[in-house]
């Protein structure tokens, strides 16, 4: 059992049915890049330097909008001048974004699922509040929105954030202005779609949790928020039916113990506004598999 990740992009036949669902085709496709490119031709303040593979995949993230896509583009660029202290010096092995990956488990799921969406886990949180910095947090999920930007092809997303060991020290050192930031960022400048939140092994802590995020996330992300009454985590996967045919990725039985990361390298380019710099690579921390693992998606 390899314990080395390995990201799976949609197959051909599921990239057709993405297309399909959303009414669109190759040559429609071709079309709305040239509309783009056209578009960004004529502002100024915005570079245009940008390759046809993610134009299209913001296309489809927007489910095939032309103003969604301009809108997203004008929101992707000025990201690092909106929210400079989560778009700034960002370093995928530096200290902050080490130390995050440090303290929370964070796994996106190398394959689709059969209603072809993209899985992300969020669990085992240090019991210690004293970790948390939702500034470095949003430095951490910035890093893998851009790189979902370049590989992933779906319908949209849904989250899964395991609770166990949250408290109240963690819900009180929430940041509302980085949770709004991120939410900008997710919704508006990569334009992704989340289609279910769900909180396991929540407790009444998640009371408290769940005001402050309604001063934070918009009314439709509220709704897509569902504490899920579930006490084991791989359970509430299985429930997902991410077998194996759906995608794989091993995940330990007692995923609490898990605090160790392994490093497998995943491609990575960030376009920034003020420069461009290529990082060829970047380490992906994700857990250390041994032979308690259970195959889980």
């Amino acid at each position: 059992m390899s314990d080395r990740y390995s990201f799976i992009p949609a197959t051909r036949e599921q990239v057709e049915t993405i297309r399909k669902k959303l009414g669109t085709d190759e040559e429609d496709i071709k079309r709305a890049i040239t509309s783009v490119r056209d578009w960004l031709r004529m502002q100024p303040h915005l570079p245009d330097e940008i390759d046809d593979a993610r134009i299209e995949r913001i296309y489809v993230n927007c489910k095939c909008s032309i103003e969604r896509v301009k809108k997203g583009l004008d929101a992707y660029y000025s990201l690092r001048t909106r929210y400079p202290e989560m778009m700034m010096n960002r370093d995928p092995m530096g200290a902050d974004v080490v130390s995050t990956m440090e303290h929370i488990v964070m796994l996106t799921m190398p394959r689709l699922t059969k209603e072809l969406y993209r899985v992300h886990i969020f669990a085992d949180p240090d019991p210690d509040p004293t970790w948390v910095s939702w500034t470095n947090y949003g430095k951490t999920v910035s890093i893998n929105l851009d790189w979902m930007l370049l590989n992933d092809y779906s319908l949209g997303d849904v989250v899964i954030m395991d609770l166990k060991n949250t408290t109240a020290g963690h819900v009180l050192r929430s940041d509302i202005n980085m949770i709004r930031a991120i939410e900008f960022g997710y919704k508006t400048a990569y334009c992704r779609s989340l289609k279910a939140l769900h909180l396991i092994n929540a407790d009444k802590v998640v009371d408290l949790a769940m005001k402050i995020l309604k001063a934070a996330l918009s009314e439709k992300l509220q709704k897509r928020t569902r504490r899920t009454e579930l006490s084991c985590f791989l359970h509430f996967v299985w429930s997902l039916q991410l077998s194996l045919e759906n995608g794989g990725v091993c995940i330990r039985r007692n995923i609490g113990s898990c605090r160790k990361f392994n490093l497998a390298e995943c491609p990575y380019t960030s376009i920034l506004q003020d420069q461009r710099r290529c990082l060829t690579k970047w380490q992906r921390n994700i857990c250390r598999m041994n032979l308690e693992a259970l195959p889980v998606l």
